[in-house]
């Protein structure tokens, strides 16, 4: 809803947009779903039952095989119907960031991906300890940045800048965030694979900003 309404200032249809979401929102949640079994489990074999296992023992997602699969569909149904890609990102950078707010609120009511303990006032009870609501920390955090977004996005900016400053700064809270994850099975004994793959989105989202500030874009590439 959110990225439909951004993509009335840009002209992008708003059947073609809901199409680019349910899509790319239905090839996510197959996306995390595997990605989350690559992580997790010791095994090679990913049958359909296994896939389909959502809510039991061993359910979960992981938001990087959505985010991954989903930009990946998208941007087929997006090329199909010859839609502006870049501009099609800044509106859809906005729905993210409202989208991050709920699924981390979902985390903390399924009592997942919680934090370690603390003392510390605002610390939520979990899992036998009271321990630092991290998901609600990076919940606020994407919530936080959708204003900057929306006013990013109303400005005559370059093609695609909202976009890629949302992957910068998401990614930059989720790395500052997990360090604060109770997740045994850190690499070096410090990073999540979560962390690291966050860091790489920034740090990829940081040299396309800089790399396409550099060049000079007629009007109508910027626009597409």
């Amino acid at each position: 809803m959110v990225a439909v309404h951004a993509g009335k200032h840009v002209a992008i249809p708003r059947l073609d947009l809901t199409d680019v979401v349910f899509w790319g929102f239905l090839s996510a949640i197959l996306g995390a779903r595997v990605l989350f079994m690559m992580l997790s489990w010791k095994t090679a074999v990913f049958t359909l039952t296994e896939i389909c296992t959502l809510g039991a023992k061993d359910g979960g997602f992981s938001f990087h095989g959505g985010l991954l699969a989903g930009g990946i569909v998208g941007f087929w149904v997006a090329r199909h119907q010859q839609l502006p890609i870049w501009r099609l990102a800044d509106v859809l950078a906005l729905g993210l960031a409202v989208a991050m707010f709920f699924m981390r609120i979902g985390c903390l009511f399924n009592g997942c991906d919680y934090g370690v303990a603390t003392t510390m006032p605002w610390g939520i009870f979990l899992h036998g300890a009271t321990r630092h609501p991290i998901q609600l920390y990076e919940g606020l955090g994407n919530l936080c940045l959708f204003p900057l977004l929306v006013v990013l996005n109303q400005k005559p900016t370059q093609a695609g800048q909202t976009f890629l400053l949302y992957m910068l700064c998401s990614g930059m809270i989720r790395l500052g965030v997990d360090f604060y994850r109770e997740d045994a099975g850190r690499i070096w004994n410090l990073f999540t694979i979560p962390q690291l793959l966050a860091a790489a989105i920034a740090v990829c989202a940081s040299f396309t900003m800089y790399a396409r500030s550099r060049k000079s874009y007629p009007k109508d590439v910027c626009e597409s």
